[in-house]
C-alpha cells in the first residue's frame, strides 16, 4: 500500500505553482523555471519531513537508508490485511500489534525486520515506547465519529457529542477508559458508507 498524500500534496503544490507564476517572472519560461525550482525543493523537504515523522512512530532515533521502505513495508502489511493504522502503530510500541491479525505471518516477517533495526538504536525499550506513545495517538477525527457529531448538531441542535469528541481530540495521546470506544475503528458497515480523498 502506497501512501497518496505526498503525490497528492505535490499536484496541489504544483496547481499553486502554476497560479502564482505571474508573480515569480513576466518571462513565462523564466516564471516556469522558478516555479519548478521550488517544486523540487518542497519535494526533496516533504520527503525528508514525512521519513523523519514516520522513524518517530516506527521508535527509531536515528536515520538509516531504509526506514521509509521499512514504514512503507508496515503500511503494506497493515493494507493487504485490512488492519487499521493508528491502532497498529499505537499496539506496535505497546508490543501488542500482532494480536490485531488473523493470519500474523506477514506481520511477523516484518516485526522482525524492525526488531533487527531497532537493535541498532541506542535508546532502552522503556525509553522507546515512552516515544512511541507520543508520536502514536489512540484518538483520532475517525469520519464515522465526525458524521454522528455533526449529524446531532445539524439533526437535533445537539452539540454534546461535538463536545465529547473535542474533549477526546484534546488529549489524543492518552489513554482514557472511559473513552475506549473512541479508539475503535469503523464497522465494516461504517466504512462502507465513507469514500474519503486526500482532499477532505
Amino acid at each position: 500500500m502506497e501512501l497518496m498524500q505526498p503525490q497528492i500534496a505535490g499536484w496541489n503544490m504544483a496547481r499553486l505553482g502554476e497560479a502564482l507564476m505571474p508573480l515569480f517572472s513576466s518571462d513565462t519560461d523564466e516564471a516556469l523555471k522558478q516555479a519548478n525550482e521550488s517544486l523540487q525543493t518542497y519535494n526533496v523537504q516533504f520527503g525528508r519531513a514525512l521519513v523523519a515523522g514516520l522513524r518517530r512512530k516506527l521508535g527509531l532515533f536515528t536515520e538509516q537508508d531504509g526506514d521509509g521502505e521499512l514504514a512503507q513495508a508496515f503500511f503494506k502489511v497493515l493494507g493487504d490485511h485490512g488492519i487499521d493504522f493508528t491502532q497498529a502503530f499505537r499496539r506496535l510500541g505497546e508490543g501488542t500489534a500482532r494480536g490485531l491479525f488473523e493470519e500474523p505471518a506477514a506481520f511477523d516477517a516484518w516485526e522482525q525486520l524492525w526488531r533487527e533495526r531497532i537493535g541498532q538504536e541506542p535508546q532502552d525499550e522503556s525509553t522507546r515506547r515512552e516515544a512511541m506513545r507520543a508520536a502514536n495517538p489512540i484518538y483520532i477525527a475517525r469520519n464515522h465519529r465526525v458524521e454522528a457529531v455533526l449529524n446531532a448538531a445539524i439533526e437535533n441542535d445537539d452539540y454534546g457529542p461535538f463536545e465529547e469528541l473535542l474533549t477526546v481530540l484534546s488529549q489524543p495521546f492518552a489513554e482514557r477508559p472511559e473513552f475506549a470506544a473512541y479508539a475503535e475503528p469503523p464497522s465494516e458497515e461504517e466504512q462502507r458508507n465513507f469514500r474519503t480523498f486526500c482532499g477532505t
